[in-house]
């Protein structure tokens, strides 16, 4: 059974059609990678789900929850499907652990020894058990971005949304991020991610959706749509990643 859902989805900004007809599902446990040229609309698609951005026409779902709809309890939506954003957006007055406790505070209503043992076991998790007192200014930004995933998964998310998650990192420092999500995707998270980082596509996604002409413009298991799409598009984008050494 899909966990997202959707359906004809399409967002517009003032004349500009971003998505168009879009529909994709993506079941419990998988991991759907998101490729293509950067303004085709994949960051725009996630922020839909989690309800950042409102949709002009179809229809989203996460689990039986209708993002789309004006009555929904978007809260009760962010709470099943957490999102990690390219650029962290931690609070800079307060230390890696306060970050992230605020949320489980103040959402999730649990009381303050609680949210400090579960932030404390999510920062020794992603390798960051000697940095729960440091402010975000004295930490890397590899670091500063495993606080982020922390502070997502301190929410108990049934699935995680990753826009761009490695992309305003020094290449030195992405390996270490996308070994927290290698590690989250063999333990059955859902995921929907947005990357450009193809050869983490190909090892991690169930499946990955080319995006182009405001939808899915082609879709298959990894090897097959990075090895050989079928679609020109598909093909030419592939190509100018082959030219320029990024795949």
């Amino acid at each position: 059974m899909s966990f997202v859902k959707l359906e004809n989805v399409g967002k517009t900004y003032g004349s500009i059609n971003v998505l168009k007809d879009l529909n994709l599902r993506v079941d419990k446990h998988e991991v759907v990678c998101l490729i293509g040229p950067s303004g085709c609309g994949k960051s725009t698609m996630l922020r839909c789900i989690n309800g950042l951005e409102s949709i002009q026409a179809g229809s989203i779902f996460v689990g039986d929850l209708e993002v789309s709809s004006p009555i929904v309890d978007i809260n009760a939506v962010r709470r099943r499907v957490g999102m990690v954003f390219q650029h962290f957006n931690l609070f800079p007055h307060m230390t890696a652990i306060e970050n992230v406790m605020v949320a489980q505070l103040r959402v999730l209503g649990r009381d303050k020894r609680a949210a400090r043992d579960m932030a404390f076991e999510l920062l020794s998790r992603v390798g960051l058990s000697k940095k729960i007192d440091k402010y975000p200014e004295a930490l890397s930004g590899g670091e500063q971005q495993r606080v982020a995933i922390a502070r997502t998964l301190a929410m108990s998310p049934q699935a995680l949304l990753l826009d761009e998650i490695t992309s305003a990192l020094d290449p030195e420092l992405v390996g270490e991020v996308l070994e927290i999500v290698r590690e989250l995707a063999n333990e059955g998270m859902t995921m929907l991610l947005a990357t450009h980082e193809m050869s983490f596509a190909r090892e991690v996604a169930t499946r990955v959706c080319f995006v182009a002409e405001g939808g899915i413009y082609e879709e298959g298991p990894a090897e097959k749509i990075l090895s050989n799409p079928d679609r020109p598009k598909t093909q030419a984008f592939l190509r100018r990643l082959v030219e320029s050494h990024r795949l």
